[in-house]
């Protein structure tokens, strides 16, 4: 083979490689919501119950240590006109906002500031499993549910949890999703304009 067809070979070889080394990535790539994308964070989506409950649920351009933990941008949950909900989840996309996961044990973290929480309000974070097809499998770990008692207000609280991969469970893929819930038994419940909570610096590690 010449040295030029053994040159734009390698160079192929290294172009198709390019996806694989992507979806193996070990770590969330936008664990801090700085790669904003159509006003939401890159490789997340918002889910209002009900649907049309209008909210501000992303912070792109925000003030460090006021409206995000670090960085200019974190998720949101505020309802500036005062808006019927019974919850809100904001859900990571398996592949473009997931990571790359084997059997063993796990740790996550984030970050959470709450505004004027009323009673029966109540955020956390799950950690669900997917398959190599990007198909749902369980739910693998949950921090606790945080209200009132847990966050005080107008204060940055780091909160961490960890979770187990078993052997022989076909995980391939993690995804993060965080839940704002306004009643236990899912009803629906008006949310104060002044109420607002942060989620920031959501992070998995393999320990």
């Amino acid at each position: 083979m010449s040295p030029t067809k053994t040159n734009l070979t390698i160079v192929l070889a290294c172009l198709l490689a390019l996806p694989l080394q992507a979806q193996e990535n070990t770590a969330l790539p936008n664990p801090s919501f700085e790669q904003p994308a159509e006003g939401r964070p890159k490789g997340w989506r918002m889910f209002p119950s009900p649907e049309e409950a209008a909210g501000e649920f992303f912070v792109s351009a925000g003030q460090e240590g006021s409206d995000t933990h670090t960085g200019a941008c974190a998720l949101q949950f505020k309802f500036p006109q005062e808006t019927s909900v019974s919850q809100c989840v904001w859900m990571a996309d398996p592949v473009y906002g997931g990571m790359a996961a084997a059997p063993g044990r796990y740790s996550a973290s984030f970050w959470i500031k709450a505004e004027d929480l009323r009673t029966g309000f109540h955020t956390w974070v799950v950690i669900t499993g997917f398959t190599a097809e990007n198909k749902r499998i369980d739910e693998l770990g949950r921090s606790d549910y945080l209200g009132t008692k847990d966050l005080p207000h107008g204060e940055w609280t780091r909160v961490s949890f960890s979770f187990d991969i078993p052997e022989g469970l076909p995980v391939a893929r993690l995804a993060p999703s965080v839940i704002f819930k306004t009643s236990p038994d899912s009803s629906i419940n008006l949310v104060p304009q002044e109420t607002r909570i942060l989620v920031d610096d959501l992070y998995i590690e393999k320990k």
